[in-house]
């Protein structure tokens, strides 16, 4: 595993949203202090910036649970949409034979309803 994996499975086991963790030395570097700072997701302008979020039903690095915590972090509001994929794992956003029908349409759509 490469330190880039390891500081994925870390955020997991904290359960926290941070940015990237560069060591005490260089996140003191970078933000002056020796963590990486958690993201303050409750300040994210949901009431105001039309959002989607789509997550796949069997993503193992963005998993319903990690989805939901990050769902709850975010103030409710009319202008924040989800849409859980069945079946859909994380690389089938890019890879999957229907990925175009089954995500990019529904994002495209939208887009062109908020815009």
């Amino acid at each position: 595993m490469n330190e880039c994996t390891y500081e994925y499975v870390a955020e997991i086991r904290q359960g926290t949203f941070a940015m990237f963790d560069y060591g005490t030395h260089g996140n003191i570097m970078r933000y002056k202090q020796s963590t990486s700072p958690i993201y303050n997701m409750s300040q994210y302008p949901s009431n105001h910036v039309p959002t989607l979020m789509v997550s796949g039903e069997k993503d193992a690095f963005a998993n319903t649970i990690d989805v939901a915590h990050l769902l709850r972090d975010i103030s409710p509001s009319p202008c924040l949409h989800t849409s859980i994929v069945p079946n859909f794992g994380h690389l089938d956003f890019v890879f999957g034979y229907s990925a175009h029908t089954i995500v990019y349409n529904s994002i495209l759509t939208f887009f062109q309803q908020t815009n």
